[in-house]
């Protein structure tokens, strides 16, 4: 009876880290890969973070700390990686120095669907193995510095020339800004077009130029005008979004399925072309421009539906 009561105790100490790890839930963290092979000094060393285990929250760009110790620079901005099934960036770093050098410090902020924030930080950062650009076992010297040549003091002979070669350019730059002022001016009166009817004439414009353009040239003018069209519709900050905040804006925001359906092929279309440099054919771009159209047509509908309704709910309070 007493060994009995004594296990116990036992039993309980060992279902508590269970019990506690169940309650927990999964802890988000972020997973960093880097690409194999040692690269060099002045490289882009392309790196791959995923965010795992959000639990439905809203996670914001990478960033990175690259600290005082000058080992790392960071080249431009984060970019969202198209179609990942979590949220994923690639960040390019740079090293600046030889030998095995750990990464810096990657960390992304996810609010919870409670409202709460929190940095989370990668759950192990690699290293990186960078090579001198040298030839290994060789010293170099530097060449040596070698007297200027021809006379010293201010070039009096090259001011005549020198005005003359700049005169052209004064005089183009002056005529561009008279030209631009005009411009200006002329578009000051010039009616703004509705959302939708904005769109639909870009649309018809990209329509016009396939096959005579690149397809990238067509896929970004594309994205930037459907961020535009979002934004102005629905009032949200739409083009400061990347693809995923978007589709995730559509889920939100209730949009019918048959929106988020064309406007999730026509930006896979155009983040494809435009990122993943995937070649599109002049059929494929039409195909994105008609799924465009259709979802604009249909969200503008909706939305314009849905503002009926809430001025005829605000008459009717107003009235009662």
């Amino acid at each position: 009876m007493r060994a009995e009561l004594l296990r116990i105790p036992l039993l309980v100490a060992a279902l508590m880290p269970a019990a506690a790890g169940t309650a927990a839930g999964p802890n988000p963290q972020l997973h960093v890969t880097v690409p194999a092979g040692p690269a060099a000094v002045g490289d882009r060393v392309p790196v791959r973070v995923e965010a795992m285990d959000g639990a439905g929250g809203l996670w914001g760009d990478v960033q990175a700390e690259v600290g005082d110790r000058g080992d790392w620079a960071v080249a431009g901005a984060p970019k969202t990686v198209p179609d990942a099934t979590v949220p994923t960036w690639v960040v390019e770093l740079v090293p600046l120095r030889v030998g095995k050098l750990p990464l810096p410090r990657l960390h992304a902020a996810l609010r919870s669907a409670d409202g709460s924030r929190r940095d989370v930080s990668a759950a192990a950062e690699p290293t990186v193995t960078v090579a001198s650009v040298l030839p290994p076992g060789k010293k170099i010297k530097p060449a040596p510095l070698t007297a200027p040549i021809g006379a010293r003091g201010f070039p009096w002979e090259w001011v005549v020339p020198g005005v003359l070669l700049l005169l052209p350019v004064i005089l183009l730059l002056l005529w561009f800004l008279r030209r631009r002022r005009r411009r200006r001016s002329d578009s000051a009166g010039a009616p703004v077009l509705l959302p939708l009817d904005e769109l639909m004439a870009l649309v018809g414009e990209l329509r016009g130029r396939i096959g005579h353009v690149p397809a990238e040239l067509i896929c970004d003018r594309l994205a930037a005008a459907v961020r535009r069209f979002l934004a102005r519709r629905s009032g949200e900050p739409v083009q400061e979004m990347t693809s995923f905040e978007v589709r995730r804006l559509a889920r939100r925001s209730a949009w019918p399925s048959g929106v988020q359906a064309a406007l999730g092929e026509a930006m896979t279309l155009a983040d494809g072309v435009r990122f993943a440099r995937r070649p599109a054919g002049d059929d494929e771009l039409g195909r994105g421009l008609d799924r465009t159209v259709e979802a604009a047509r249909e969200l503008d509908a909706h939305l314009s539906a849905c503002e009926l309704a809430d001025a005829e709910q605000v008459a009717r309070e107003a009235s009662a």
